[in-house]
């Protein structure tokens, strides 16, 4: 029995470590598995990430290693807890907002999307893009930076961006924040879940396994159907943009929708540009949505994880 567990230990191990064996389905037992109870976050990984009253969480400023099974990245981080050098805090042209999308979660610090913008125009690009945040909680952390010569605002939107958002407009316009002690907590779980011990692997597909039988023998009413695209969701984007804690001034602001891989379908810049052209707000003239959907395939999100890889990051607004 212990001789089959391991032999099965070590398959799952290796299959997980070698992910393009499974990239003719992605949508697998193992891939679930790794992204419930394999992978690190890092917005909770005490050596990469600290607790900040204002925003839940930044950056830790320093350097860093955050690694999971597809990759394995540095990242050196500014005083204000962002993935970029001290210097591009100083009066930056162009300002990157965004999730772990834009932060470049799997990606190294020059294949991020705001190290390919200041290499391509030459102009002084700031990358403050952090893991979950929301566009509340990315107009937020601007409003710690310097405009004074700043043109450009390039929001990456992500369909979890709703929720902080919705949160933000039912609290008055103001941002709820996680306590220290909470932050804590989630971070101890989430490490916790992801530690390793001998059968875990096992113990997960033969519990998935078992419910697939029962399914077999029982069929499951449910069945997975793509997220709905909710009626709100551009309104309360646009209602943080209108109430953000930065002001946002003459900046010409750039939105680009990036998604995990299934959810990448246009949706929302579709319906984002549907507003815009009402131009029933100043804002609104100077704000441009762009569909990225289309140029992304399968092979530039990795495998198991359900973000980008460098060749995916290799984009640019001003193409």
């Amino acid at each position: 029995m212990i001789i089959s567990i391991a032999l099965l230990e070590f398959s799952v191990a290796f299959v997980l470590n070698h992910s393009d064996l499974l990239r003719f389905k992605r949508d697998n037992l193992l891939r679930n598995y790794y992204m419930k109870h394999d992978r690190s976050i890092i917005q909770f990984q005490p050596d990469c990430a600290r607790y900040d009253p204002g925003l839940g969480y930044t950056l830790k400023p320093g350097v860093c290693r955050f690694s999971n099974r597809e990759f394995d990245t540095e990242y050196r981080v500014n005083s204000l807890g962002m993935r970029d050098d001290e210097e591009s805090l100083a009066t930056p042209e162009v300002i990157v907002l965004g999730d772990s999308y834009a932060m470049g979660w799997g990606v190294e610090q020059n294949e991020t999307f705001a190290e390919i913008i200041a290499a391509q125009t030459g102009m002084k690009v700031l990358n403050t893009a952090v893991s979950s945040y929301g566009t509340v909680r990315e107009l937020k952390a601007l409003s710690r930076i310097s405009l004074e010569r700043a043109k450009f605002l390039i929001i990456q939107y992500c369909r979890n961006d709703y929720e902080e958002n919705l949160a933000y407009l039912k609290n008055g316009n103001t941002l709820p924040v996680m306590s220290e002690a909470e932050y804590s907590k989630i971070a101890a779980k989430l490490n916790h879940k992801t530690k390793y011990y001998f059968g875990k692997h096992s113990a997960y597909l033969l519990k998935s396994l078992a419910k697939q039988v029962k399914y077999l023998v029982k069929p499951s009413r449910g069945g997975k159907t793509p997220p709905p695209f909710r009626e709100d969701e551009t309104s309360l984007f646009i209602n943080a943009l209108l109430h953000s804690p930065a002001n946002l001034g003459e900046l010409t602001v750039i939105v680009v929708e990036l998604n995990s891989q299934s959810d990448n379908d246009g949706r929302f810049v579709a319906a984002l540009n549907q507003r815009l052209a009402t131009k029933d707000q100043p804002l609104l003239d100077r704000v441009q949505a762009l569909d990225l959907s289309p140029s992304l395939k399968p092979d530039d999100f990795f495998v198991l994880d359900d973000h980008l890889t460098p060749a995916g990051t290799a984009w640019s607004p001003s193409d």
